[in-house]
């Protein structure tokens, strides 16, 4: 696995404001009845923002993107008393997410990389 490359941390910093954005969604209970989808379309448009900008490494922006979800549901369940039933909702959230925002990051990746080509 390649290090995580120091020219990155403007996009690492603003893949973690996306993925700390989508864990607030989710924990204040903002739009509640769609809740899934609201989480979606945060981690959806950072990543293919990021993707997009920074074509060369999409996995980096996926992971960093869709990781603080089920951790604000990991740690709000540690410290509520209801860890063992959180679990499962974390790993479903995670699932869908990095699913999601790899899907993002990969397009955007792709629309950079041609965008790029066309303009050079």
């Amino acid at each position: 696995m390649p290090a995580l490359k120091q020219a990155d941390r403007p996009a690492q910093t603003l893949a973690i404001a996306f993925g700390l954005l989508a864990a607030y969604v989710e924990q204040a209970g903002l739009f509640s009845d769609h809740l899934a989808v609201a989480m979606g379309a945060i981690v959806l448009l950072g990543a293919v923002l990021l993707g997009v900008l920074w074509p060369r490494d999409p996995w980096q922006w996926a992971a960093l993107i869709a990781l603080w979800p089920p951790v604000a549901i990991l740690v709000r369940g540690a410290l509520g008393g209801t860890l063992a039933d959180d679990i499962t909702r974390a790993l479903g959230d995670g699932v869908y997410l990095l699913a999601v925002s790899g899907v993002g990051a990969l397009f955007g990746a792709a629309l950079g990389r041609g965008l790029a080509r066309r303009r050079g």
